[in-house]
């Protein structure tokens, strides 16, 4: 069964942040998640929300790289996490892309890092998961929408996860998974992995 660490591993460390993602690796998490941003000048970087915190609360779509990191030095651009990945080949990047605009960014990083089957991407907007599918790559592709798929993965909130939803599709790792006991019910029923804040605390009693 699959244990992802959601936002790399949010209830430990720093979300979305490099840093994060480096001690997911320590720690042995084989699965990492990261939400993924775009800027104005098309890089793609580790951020979940739309616009950056207080004070400056400025969307990142609007901001070139440089004026991003001179306002935030945690966010990181995908590439750097990617050149990571490749010193580490047991684990996977599960990638959460949030508007349809990233995934022509995503495809040209997937030319100079063509870690196919270290990736799973992910998104809730079908039109992405299409264009990359229309590419016939080999990388994983997943779905957080509720419903049957022709994606390789289902990504349902944890309370949508039914019998008859996990008949009708293969695989099933559903989000976001922190009360063990929820854990425990869900791996009975059958689901093919976890997406979890904190897979230590999350599984530490099943």
């Amino acid at each position: 069964m699959i244990t992802i660490a959601h936002r790399c591993a949010a209830a430990l460390f720093p979300e979305n942040t490099l840093h994060a993602f480096k001690q997911c690796i320590k720690k042995g998490f084989t699965h990492i998640d990261l939400d993924i941003n775009c800027t104005r000048d098309g890089h793609l970087v580790g951020h979940h929300n739309k616009c950056l915190k207080k004070p400056h609360r400025y969307p990142i779509r609007t901001l070139t790289l440089s004026r991003l990191l001179s306002y935030n030095q945690n966010i990181t651009p995908l590439a750097t996490y990617l050149k990571c990945l490749q010193q580490h080949p047991k684990i996977t990047l599960m990638i959460e892309l949030k508007t349809p605009n990233q995934a022509g960014p995503l495809l040209d990083l997937l030319e100079e890092y063509p870690l196919h089957d270290q990736l799973i991407i992910q998104s809730f907007h079908k039109q992405i998961l299409n264009t990359l599918k229309k590419h016939h790559l080999t990388t994983a592709l997943a779905t957080v929408k509720s419903e049957t798929t022709s994606h390789d993965i289902l990504c349902p909130h944890h309370t949508l996860v039914t019998p008859d939803l996990l008949h009708r599709h293969p695989c099933i790792i559903p989000w976001t998974v922190n009360d063990p006991a929820r854990a425990k019910s869900l791996i009975a029923l059958g689901v093919s992995g976890l997406i979890t804040d904190d897979p230590t605390h999350c599984f530490k009693r099943l």
